[in-house]
This record gives C-alpha cells, structure tokens and sequence, in this order.
C-alpha cells in the first residue's frame, strides 16, 4: 500500500498571494474561517481507496475528458471552487509554480482544477476566473451528478457550508493537492500551500521512489 505523508507549512510568499486574491477576485469578506482555509483534516488517501476516476468537461476546450484524457503525463489535481475566498487562489497559484519547477526537473506534469460547486461553477464562470492563474491550467467541471461521482472516486468530501442565502454559501473541502503519475493512479499529495521549494522536493521525491520511468529526470 502508497505510504502517505502530509506535510503542513507556512509560506510567507503565498500567505500574501492570498491577500492579493482577495482583492483581486473582489471578494468582500476574505477571511480564513470557512473549512476550505485547513479546517477539514486530509481524507485517508492511498493507491487502493483513490480511483482517480472521472467523466468531465475541460472548461477551455467544452471538450469531454476522463482520467485517460492525459495518460503518458503526470497530474496534479487539485479540487476547489471559484467562490472559495484564499485556499483555492493559493491553491492554483501554487500549482503553477510547482509544474514550472518539476518542468525543469524533466517532469512533463499537467495540473487539474476541478470543482466541488456545480451549482455554481458553470464552464463558462470556471472559465472566466482561470484567466486569472497559469494558462496550462486544465479546469473541470460537470453536473452534479458526475462531479459527485469524481469527488467519491478521489475520496473528496466538501459539505456545505450555511450562507445567506441558496447561492451565497462556502464549501468545506480539504486543502491538498493530489499527485497522479502518468496512468491516473494516486502517488502522493501535499498541502495547497506551503513552502515551494520543500512542496516541490516533496513531489519530485514521491516521483523517484515510484517504479515507473522518469524521463528526463536525473
């Protein structure tokens, strides 16, 4: 069975992009009290309970995707919504940055954003906010129906949160980032923030310790 390992740090560069999301998404009432920001502890996450499984549309390209659509590249998936107020903002922005430093490791590796809000995360609205973040950025979206199906098949949870009013709510889901190697089976994840360098060593190691080959990667 994968060994799993969780690490939970604090980096200042990332700790301010998320203040500058705020005001960049416009978002009034930024602050780090819904579940999203680190309140839910991490799912129990291995090889055997995560399928990684799902049947989506790229919000991009309005084409339908599942978990071989990207078979041959490594994957970090990441689920969050575009109302989430810092975790996800940090969340992508940091996945950026990571497949630039595991690119330059000879890693080809693509990252995923899928929602937890169908409701409210149309193609078109995950669309428009992924302008905001790393254009190689792949958002997946879906009815609720299949989303619910992606979420159980990576073990995903996100309740809602009590709001103002049906379409003004938060979602509690776990704050981690989700590493697929190139056949869509679970490695390893990390927190959605954190230390860049220690996030990417941590990623770069789980990769070398699989039995599959690394091209590129010495």
């Amino acid at each position: 069975m994968m060994r799993v390992r969780t690490f939970y740090l604090a980096g200042l560069p990332l700790a301010l992009a998320a203040v500058m999301a705020c005001h960049t998404y416009g978002h009034a009432d930024c602050h780090p009290g819904h579940g999203a920001d680190g309140e839910m502890a991490p799912p129990e996450l291995d090889q055997v309970l995560v399928k990684g499984e799902y049947q989506l549309t790229d919000v991009k390209t309005g084409t339908k995707v599942d978990q071989t659509s990207h078979n041959g590249r490594w994957r970090l998936v990441f689920f969050g919504f575009t109302k989430c107020h810092t975790v996800c903002p940090v969340g992508l922005a940091l996945m950026g940055s990571l497949v630039d430093r595991l690119d330059r490791s000879g890693l080809d590796v693509v990252p995923i954003f899928i929602t937890v809000d169908p409701q409210r995360d149309t193609p078109a609205a995950m669309k428009e906010y992924l302008e905001h973040f790393d254009e190689r950025i792949v958002g997946l979206s879906g009815s609720e129906a299949d989303i619910g199906k992606a979420m159980k098949s990576f073990r995903i949870e996100a309740p809602r949160i009590a709001g103002v009013s049906e379409t003004e709510y938060q979602l509690d889901h776990p704050a981690l980032i989700m590493l697929m190697d190139p056949v869509g089976k679970y490695v390893e994840h990390i927190p959605s923030s954190g230390i860049l360098d220690t996030l990417a060593t941590a990623l770069i190691g789980a990769i070398e310790e699989t039995d599959l080959p690394v091209p590129g990667h010495h």
